[in-house]
């Protein structure tokens, strides 16, 4: 699903630069992409940082992530992984993590 909001979104993209209209226009038919699209308009408001972390008794290498606003900590994530392989969809805040090779584990985020 992700491809064809991907595929949709360039093509809306393509159409909206040759016509000069706004890309909300030929989205509409679409409102998951059209959420999206606004979303992803914003500037990043956070970073994220891999360092030690403690949550609760849980303790590891982990995932921090800072509000570049602010410097607080937003949330926290203990992975136990110090090379962690993970993706992160900042538009819908989750991070999808690789834990072994048949398993990837989705946090909100």
């Amino acid at each position: 699903r992700s491809t064809v909001n991907a595929m949709v979104a360039s093509a809306a993209y393509d159409r909206a630069q040759s016509t000069g209209r706004d890309q909300e226009y030929t989205m509409a038919g679409n409102p998951t992409l059209s959420r999206r699209f606004k979303a992803s308009q914003q500037t990043r408001t956070f970073q994220t940082i891999l360092t030690d972390v403690k949550e609760g008794s849980e303790k590891g290498a982990g995932l921090v992530k800072v509000n570049l606003a602010t410097g607080a900590v937003d949330n926290q994530i203990v992975l136990k992984d110090k090379e962690p392989t993970y993706e992160l969809d900042e538009i819908d805040g989750r991070l999808f993590y690789q834990a072994s090779d048949k398993q990837i584990v989705c946090y909100s985020y």
